[in-house]
């Protein structure tokens, strides 16, 4: 399950469109602690935000509260270069 990190604000900067064959969802790292009981600690989730700090954070705020199977992007989404084929 990908997880975007980034505060509402960012949402529009990343162009994350929704997809309900591969759902994103927007948990802002400063929520993702109040919004853990949501998870399944088993369950293969990928935080992702801009740069890789507030999902790095993440990923160790869920570890610390037995998360397993928690991955992140590291150096955030900014990183990735995507091309599209039309």
């Amino acid at each position: 399950m990908p997880i975007n990190t980034n505060d509402p604000s960012r949402k529009s900067w990343l162009d994350v469109p929704d997809n309900s064959d591969f759902p994103i969802q927007n948990i802002p790292f400063s929520e993702i602690e109040k919004h853990q009981n949501q998870l399944v600690k088993s369950q293969n989730i990928v935080l992702f935000c801009q740069s890789g700090i507030r999902s790095k954070k993440a990923v160790e705020l869920l570890v610390n509260n037995g998360f397993t199977n928690i991955y992140h992007l590291q150096n955030g989404i900014q990183s990735l270069h995507l091309e599209t084929t039309t």
